[in-house]
């Protein structure tokens, strides 16, 4: 949480990454809403729960009624109907419907400046779900999170630790858009592996983001470094954060196998199928991945095809007897498929706790346009 407010029990909490208290009585005064009398503490109530059990098509449906009810309770101007807009387009935004989100939540930065002025840690939030409303436009996108670091700064020293909560999670989103001010998570990781303990998720956080950053920027042994300060955290917990580790081998896997140093990748690649629960049904999903090679003589002709293989994946995650089961385009999309394949990884097949051979198939295409 960035912002410590008080909180009493006739305040109406927004759900965001910031406590922040809105200033509403939970009274009974109904509203009429579809010949139907609708409290808005009762639906308030009802979003707060979706929100809570992430429930998104109900968030969205009480968020929205909520903020109808709320234009009726405080009116236009009151700071209150900002807190409820900001609800909706949070909902909007989970549900991807961005345009919408946008224009509602953009309308409301004056009712925000106003209440809390131009550096008011409530805006932070509000520019965050501006950025995420900005999809697809990335500037824009950027433009909103660097905002929100910007506030965040002028609070650096009184609330160091907000600051660097507040880097990180602004930098793991500017880090999707690739953006190079996605360096502040690097600062971030710095505070907080100063002042928490190797083993608290701040630090775990920041570490592997740390390395996701530095893989975005191709320095893949710095990535390796940052990967595997995590590593021993992991044994010491002993599974209590398997999903953390499940990613975090999967990104060592990426980043040695980018130095061409397979053989360390393969204790990633075993570790992963030992963790991983196998169905006989399910499709083996690669942990690394070359693109093959578009045939320069057929790109010109703007000849397209695909290629469908079968694959051994070996008890070492390695591809092994690739075999041609249909194909379009002709033998040179073949020898280039198989060439990329030759190159992935994947995790093995554990049976009984040993790692087997299993095999699966594969197809990839070749289209001019991508």
């Amino acid at each position: 949480m960035y912002a410590s407010l008080g909180m009493n029990m006739k305040s109406i909490v927004k759900y965001s990454s910031i406590a922040m208290v809105m200033q509403l009585s939970l009274g009974t005064m109904a509203v009429a809403s579809d010949a139907t009398k609708l409290n808005f503490s009762d639906v308030y109530q009802q979003y707060q729960a979706a929100a809570a059990a992430n429930n998104g098509v109900d968030t969205l449906t009480y968020a929205q009624t909520a903020y109808e009810l709320g234009l009726v309770k405080f009116g236009s101007d009151d700071i209150n109907r900002a807190h409820l807009a900001y609800n909706l387009a949070r909902a909007l935004n989970q549900q991807g419907q961005w345009q919408q989100a946008y224009e509602l939540l953009s309308a409301q930065i004056p009712a925000y400046q106003k209440t809390y002025g131009n550096n008011g840690l409530e805006l932070i939030d509000v520019y965050i779900e501006l950025g995420t409303a900005s999809v697809p436009h990335h500037k824009r996108q950027q433009s909103y999170y660097r905002k929100a670091l910007e506030i965040a700064s002028a609070h650096k020293e009184q609330q160091p630790g907000m600051y660097a909560q507040i880097q990180l999670d602004v930098g793991a989103l500017l880090l999707t858009v690739g953006a190079e001010k996605a360096k502040v998570i690097i600062e971030a990781q710095e505070y907080l592996t100063q002042h928490f303990a190797a083993n608290d998720t701040k630090v775990i956080t920041a570490n592997y983001l740390a390395g996701k950053y530095y893989l975005s920027k191709g320095k893949f042994s710095q990535a390796v470094t940052e990967f595997e300060r995590n590593l021993a955290v992991f044994a010491e917990l002993k599974g209590a954060t398997q999903p953390f580790e499940l990613q975090t081998r999967a990104a060592l896997i990426f980043a040695l196998e980018k130095q061409g140093n397979s053989d360390a990748a393969t204790e990633h690649c075993l570790a992963i199928g030992a963790m991983t629960p196998w169905a006989d049904t399910q499709a083996q999903t690669p942990l690394f991945r070359v693109s093959p090679l578009y045939p320069m003589s057929l790109l010109q002709k703007g000849q397209e095809g695909f290629v469908e293989l079968a694959i051994t994946v070996n008890d070492m995650g390695f591809v092994t007897n690739p075999q041609v089961l249909n194909s379009q385009g002709g033998k040179a999309f073949e020898r280039a498929a198989i060439a990329a394949l030759s190159q992935w990884r994947y995790a093995p097949k554990f049976e009984q706790g040993v790692a087997v051979d299993s095999t699966t198939s594969v197809r990839l295409d070749f289209k001019t346009s991508e």
